[in-house]
């Protein structure tokens, strides 16, 4: 152990020196890494991430330390340790190579700048808590804890940084962990040990934050129910509002079943217990999930079109939250056109400007993070990933209400890095192309579109016209489609290796005329049975490339497709709606209607026999039954692309036609 000690206090690594060898925390060095002998050895760019321990806000925080090549594997650098850091350890990279001493860590203690020759304070809990994954103090994603060290050598650190002459209000912030190690090491044996903490956090003059920790000590880790109960009432005779009654104001509103009641219990726990950097640990510890509190107080005031809570909670929400509560109320809203668009655009546009303020001020709990990495996951969250979509629907809300050079700017920041790889982001920049005259692009966006397979019925409709311009007609259209999306089809050929063979379960129902259709009367058949409701908004987006798929088998007697409604409340006038539905919307297709489930009052017998013989779920779904009446595929869901939605089909179709 004393090894360790000295190895960590002289700030030296086979592969890392550093001048000076002993480090002061708010004082700068120097540092030279060898790359040689580790994953890094020969590359030709090495980046450096510092991590330090902030031991004024008890977390890690992350930076970008610049390094320069001085000879061969050799890479060197200086940085000005913070005032507050207590630790520091590093990470190498090059591409997708890490070097962090095999999961071991580069890590060395500080020393106390005020306190000559003693380690600076929080240094030796964040050497023990670092290596310990067990104790939610680690830095996420650079250790893998397979280098981990015990419950003993944990509490060793720890119990070192307690009799820290300088720890100061650190022993009450590490108190938890503390404990938490000493009983995982040696359980009752310690109990004296451990009520003396106790005792100590639950002393006369402590602050609140101390007695809290003091209860959770007792009620959670050596679960001393008598214990926790006596700390509960003198918390709650110091102060009405604490995080005991917090904790139990958090379960109320979990155990909200409706709506409006959970709106109520959320709004009420929000105004308070405010979120606070200083109760996260509490809020860690017992799973107080501000985000699902936020989103409830929205979901439940949005569902009545009060968006004023927007504006209430739009500063307090985690960059997450943001993004779901943008998808909860703006795109549903949007999407199943419950608000006008004109409405929406303020509430869209501010909800889109704080995560991208978010974006550029990196949030507390990613902190550990350096600049450079918090940049790319942001980017990639907002622009490739879980935020892409609020883009899109911000985008076709600008193009609604006729602000197109909005809508571009914000679509072609996702194409950046979607690569005109969904149909619905492309559909929107086309149509705001198209809108503002700008021609040129707008081929060019048609053709990658349909290189990708990933277009709208419109932009083949406009494909369609500018071929008639240049060719004089219609003739060799298609061959000329097909030719542009020759390769992006050769990517994928995955549908054959879905094929089942297994026998559709019997049924019987009445089309949109009465007239019954049963599964006898199709033997001979290729049939396209596509499930959908009408509430269902993805199975009616599908519905134009399903019409691609019907229009090119309209003169094939061998192919049939059905739409079958399903999943419909029985006391509504469904059967009416969905027909006139249909009309509307240009759509010629064969409408079944599934039958009753018994002892219920919606519909869905066929569909719900489907499930359990296939076990699956979810609409809309398309299950295509042979000639034989054997299924051989389901897909389930819409990916966005009419174009792609009906060449699958097709090449399905041609497939079970040769059977």
């Amino acid at each position: 152990m004393l090894l360790c000690v000295v190895t960590v206090a002289k700030a030296q690594y086979p592969q890392l020196q550093f001048t000076p060898d002993r480090i002061t925390s708010g004082e700068k060095f120097s540092f030279t890494y060898n790359a040689a002998g580790t994953p890094l050895e020969n590359k030709a760019d090495v980046s450096c991430v510092l991590y330090y321990y902030d031991n004024q806000a008890f977390l890690w925080r992350g930076v970008d330390v610049p390094v320069t090549k001085t000879a061969g594997n050799t890479w060197a650098g200086e940085y000005t340790t913070p005032p507050q850091s207590a630790f520091i350890t590093f990470k190498f990279v090059s591409g997708d190579s890490v070097d962090n001493n095999k999961n071991r860590s580069y890590g060395f203690l500080l020393l106390d700048s005020l306190r000559k020759g003693l380690n600076a304070p929080g240094a030796m809990a964040a050497w023990g808590l670092l290596r310990s994954p067990g104790y939610g103090a680690t830095i996420e994603g650079y250790l893998d804890g397979s280098e981990g060290i015990t419950d003993e050598v944990t509490n060793y650190w720890l119990d070192l940084e307690l009799h820290h002459p300088g720890t100061g209000k650190g022993s009450s912030v590490f108190a938890v962990p503390f404990v938490q190690s000493l009983y995982k090491a040696y359980g009752d044996e310690k109990l004296d040990r451990i009520h003396r903490a106790i005792g100590y956090l639950g002393r006369k003059d402590a602050p609140l934050s101390d007695w809290e920790r003091a209860w959770y000590i007792a009620a959670r880790v050596i679960k001393d129910n008598k214990l926790a109960d006596s700390l509960a009432k003198q918390i709650q005779q110091r102060t009405p509002v604490n995080a005991i009654t917090k904790l139990a104001d958090y379960n109320s509103f979990l155990n909200q079943r409706q709506m409006d009641s959970s709106t109520i219990k959320a709004t009420a726990f929000l105004e308070k217990y405010p979120y606070a950097d200083s109760s996260v640990w509490f809020d860690e510890l017992n799973r107080i999930e501000y985000n699902r509190v936020y989103l409830a107080a929205l979901l439940g005031k949005i569902a009545k079109n009060d968006f004023s809570a927007i504006d209430r909670y739009l500063n307090q929400l985690p960059f997450v939250a943001a993004i779901t509560v943008y998808y909860k109320t703006i795109d549903v809203t949007h999407s199943r056109k419950m608000m006008s668009d004109s409405f929406l655009y303020n509430y869209s546009l501010k909800l889109i400007q704080f995560v991208e303020h978010l974006k550029e001020n990196q949030p507390r709990e990613y902190a550990y993070m350096p600049p450079s990495e918090w940049q790319k996951k942001a980017e990639e969250a907002l622009y490739a990933g879980i935020g892409w979509p609020m883009y899109a629907t911000h985008a076709e809300i600008c193009n609604a209400i006729g602000r197109y050079e909005e809508a571009l700017q914000y679509a072609e920041k996702v194409q950046q890095y979607k690569q005109f790889t969904q149909a619905q982001l492309n559909d929107i920049q086309v149509e705001a192309l198209s809108k503002t005259g700008r021609e040129k692009e707008l081929k060019e966006v048609l053709l990658k579109s349909i290189y990708e397979n990933q277009a709208s019925v419109t932009m083949l409709e406009m494909l369609k016209k500018d071929y008639r311009k240049e060719y004089g007609s219609d003739k060799g259209f298609e061959q000329y489609l097909q030719s542009l999306k020759n390769a992006a089809a050769a990517k994928s050929n995955a549908a054959p290796k879905e094929m089942m063979n297994k026998p559709m379960p019997d049924f019987v129902m009445k089309d949109a005329n009465g007239k019954k259709v049963s599964l006898s009367s199709l033997k001979g058949k290729v049939v396209i049975l596509d499930f959908w409701a009408q509430w269902c908004i993805p199975c009616k987006a599908s519905f134009p490339g399903m019409k691609l798929a019907v229009d090119k088998y309209k003169n094939d007697k061998d192919v049939v497709f059905y739409f079958v409604d399903t999943e419909e409340d029985m006391a509504s006038d469904y059967r009416k709606a969905n027909i006139k539905y249909l009309k509307e919307h240009g759509f010629n297709f064969n409408l079944l209607f599934d039958n009753p489930i018994e002892g219920s009052k919606k519909t869905g017998d066929v569909f719900e026999r489907v499930c359990k013989v296939f076990t699956i779920s979810g609409i809309p779904q398309k299950v295509l039954i042979d000639k034989k009446g054997n299924v051989r595929f389901i897909t389930v869901g819409f990916k966005g692309s009419a174009s792609a939605l009906a060449d699958e089909l097709t090449e399905v179709i041609e497939l079970m036609k040769t059977l």
